[in-house]
């Protein structure tokens, strides 16, 4: 009983959200060239100089790799539109959606729907299961979105043309490679199928504290 509680909790928590990450990476001499004038031209003017993304601090290990992926998602878009970012360290998923209702912060990462009417969605930039680092799957494939605050089109625009464009170039596709693919490629066994009876059941001692072990880090929350 205790083992199935777990995991509905677990299923719970993470079913409506992907998270996001202060973690920094180093970009390619691609990424760290400087614009021509003709390319800065191009730039539209959405009137947005800032976004203030605030970043979850109660996460779990496992699902790291999919924070890192949704903050470097915005950050390309805010590089694209020489845009500055912000990062705002917020507890929890609930948190931010106050935060950005408030005003107190401009987008929320990661969300599978805005539940809410005082809040606009983006289009979908990732449609995926999630998976643990040893491909577990911990929740079905859903699609996920950013989400702004009501009223604020110039936002709103300025993320959607952003998603479309890494859409557009494949840089989102290689963003996505780059943070998840490797969990994405493995096999994908269920959490209720991993934990259940018969399985546990076919294991001998070492592959059960093994597999207890593993799913123990995954669940610690990230440092």
């Amino acid at each position: 009983m205790k083992r199935w509680l777990i995991v509905s909790c677990i299923l719970l928590l993470l079913g409506s959200l992907v998270g996001c990450s202060t973690s920094k990476t180093e970009g390619s001499s691609e990424e760290s060239r400087p614009q021509s004038k003709a390319e800065k031209e191009r730039i539209p003017d959405y009137g947005v100089d800032k976004i203030i993304v605030p970043v979850e601090t109660k996460w779990y290990k496992g699902v790291q790799a999919y924070q890192d992926f949704n903050v470097a998602v915005v950050k390309e878009i805010a590089k694209q539109n020489e845009v500055e970012i912000q990062i705002k360290e917020i507890p929890t998923f609930e948190d931010s959606v106050k935060a950005v209702k408030r005003g107190d912060a401009d987008v929320v990462l990661g969300a599978s729907n805005s539940s809410s009417e005082e809040l606009s969605e983006t289009y979908s930039y990732l449609s995926s299961a999630l998976y643990f680092p040893d491909g577990t799957q911990i929740v079905p494939s859903k699609d996920y979105m950013l989400l702004v605050k009501q009223g604020n089109d110039n936002l709103l625009g300025l993320l959607n043309d952003g998603i479309r464009e890494l859409d557009k170039t494949g840089k989102l596709e290689s963003l996505q490679d780059k943070y998840l693919g490797e969990r994405e490629k493995k096999e994908h066994p269920t959490l209720e199928e991993i934990t259940s009876y018969d399985y546990i059941s076919s294991l001998n001692a070492a592959e059960r504290a093994e597999q207890e072990d593993r799913l123990a880090k995954y669940k610690e929350n990230k440092e």
